[in-house]
């Protein structure tokens, strides 16, 4: 079984190998204990918003529910005044530009940067 909760900290390090450079604020999927699943946003020293998301095989099987719970979470971010967040498109993952243009990103000048504007 899955269960979502408030990403903390330690989530972050144990999928990323490291702790958050910025603060955070995102949900993270837990199986048996263990973190499989982190996304969320981290709000860089000028107050940037900066998209994550990670996610092990366990949940990769599951694209539609993982891209509600990133849609949720936009919305959320809107809600809470959140108007523009940048994201950096994996592109060794064929899929995430497409991804990233269906949830309202949009490439910028930058190679490999997209912006959501609210």
């Amino acid at each position: 079984m899955i269960v979502l909760a408030p990403a903390t900290g330690s989530d972050f390090e144990t999928v990323f190998g490291t702790a958050p450079p910025w603060r955070i604020r995102g949900m993270a999927a837990h199986r048996d204990g263990s973190c499989v699943a982190i996304g969320g946003l981290a709000y860089g020293p000028d107050g940037t918003a900066h998209a994550f998301y990670a996610g092990t095989e366990t949940v990769q099987r599951f694209p539609v529910a993982i891209t509600r719970a990133v849609m949720t979470g936009l919305a959320a971010a809107r809600a809470r005044g959140v108007r523009r967040i940048v994201a950096e498109c994996d592109t060794s993952i064929e899929a995430a530009a497409r991804w990233l243009a269906r949830l309202g990103f949009r490439e910028s000048e930058v190679p490999n940067v997209w912006i959501w504007e609210a």
